[in-house]
């Protein structure tokens, strides 16, 4: 876990058994309490005021709030989860993980909820909200809602309070809770770099899907940071228009041939690997010169897509997101203010798939 993230939750337990909120140091003084710079202070604080859990105004000082009792407003009540269209097969890993997280929270709390299903592409809008609204839900947790779907989304959250778990969508009475994908991009970058590959390709099925809309603005911040530009051509590799099965073929015959300067490969969703796991080419590739990075996120477990092959991946607890989508509902309910964002942790796991670029050891 990042240090500034460690910091936050030493702070958070300062939390604990406040009746007002309590005026913090400043930032010198708690630089010098933990020995770290200020700016991984700032970091630190950034990460709690995204949580409520820290208030900052100009001329006054920054403020650490009372914890709020989170859930007592959900006690007794329902809530509704809708999954990801694409992980509700039986056995996926993600589907499982999510509702771990939620059956957990709402035994806690105790609290009920419903799983509901949104097909990939609504076309019932009408009596899918009718439906939801018999239920009597107190709130809906929405799991990586794609593109296609949010029309309806955006129409749910005028009925029901509504947190966004895994992107961030553009839209009034919205918020989320995400992984920390701008600290995710920074973790892969500074990896990269350290290994050679100033340049990198990102592969995504949709450009447009705000899955890789939110994963390019992180790549963008992270290249201006040490003053480059990220262009999504060619950057960015939008397979959707291709034969899926083919996709090996599409990154070894023609991808990465055409742009030499590219040998390591970012996977926002460990789900893009499952088409290429099989490819015998593209497993020799990996194990000798082609640095791949991927994330927990897709239907399987990273450790189980290449046997043998530990992956280089960023991870995050999606079991404890689910349960903290939960807590942000149960504010939201209860009428309390909510930061639009709240950003979650993750690591960065090193494996057997990053090398050393030998374009640049041979120059």
């Amino acid at each position: 876990m990042p240090i500034y993230h460690q910091i936050a939750e030493k702070l958070q337990v300062r939390r604990e058994g406040l009746d007002v909120p309590l005026a913090l140091p400043d930032e010198h003084a708690l630089a010098a309490e933990f020995s770290v710079a200020r700016t991984t202070i700032r970091r630190a604080l950034r990460v709690l005021e995204d949580k409520g859990a820290v208030t900052r105004k100009q001329g006054v000082g920054t403020y650490l709030q009372p914890s709020k009792s989170s859930g007592d407003d959900l006690r007794g009540k329902r809530i509704g989860i809708v999954p990801p269209w694409w992980a509700e097969q039986p056995g996926s890993w993600y589907y499982a993980t999510i509702l771990d997280g939620v059956s957990r929270w709402a035994d806690a709390h105790d609290c009920a909820f419903t799983v509901l299903h949104a097909a990939a592409r609504p076309h019932h809008e009408h009596q899918w909200l009718e439906r939801i609204r018999r239920q009597e839900l107190s709130g809906i947790v929405w799991v990586h809602p794609q593109e296609d779907q949010l029309k309806l989304l955006f129409k749910t959250a005028k009925l029901f309070p509504t947190v966004v778990l895994g992107r961030t969508i553009a839209g009034d009475g919205l918020h989320h809770v995400i992984p920390d994908y701008d600290c995710a991009a920074e973790l892969i970058d500074r990896h990269l770099i350290g290994r050679g590959h100033a340049t990198y390709g990102v592969i995504g099925k949709n450009v447009s899907d705000p899955y890789s809309q939110v994963w390019m603005d992180a790549f963008r911040k992270t290249y201006r940071k040490r003053g480059a530009e990220f262009h999504p051509r060619p950057y960015f590799l939008d397979y959707g228009a291709f034969n899926q099965n083919r996709l090996a073929d599409l990154l070894l015959d023609f991808y990465l041939p055409d742009h030499p300067e590219i040998q390591a490969l970012v996977f926002p969703t460990s789900g893009s690997l499952n088409l290429l796991q099989s490819h015998p080419r593209f497993r020799e590739r990996i194990t000798d010169d082609l640095s791949i990075i991927t994330t927990n996120y897709g239907q399987f477990p990273v450790e189980s897509l290449f046997p043998g092959v530990s992956l280089t991946h960023i991870t995050c607890d999606w079991s404890a997101m689910a349960g903290c989508a939960l807590d942000t509902l149960a504010l939201l309910a209860g009428g309390h203010q909510v930061p639009e964002n709240i950003c979650q942790p993750v690591e960065l796991v090193p494996g057997e798939t990053t090398h050393h670029n030998q374009a640049v050891a041979v120059a």
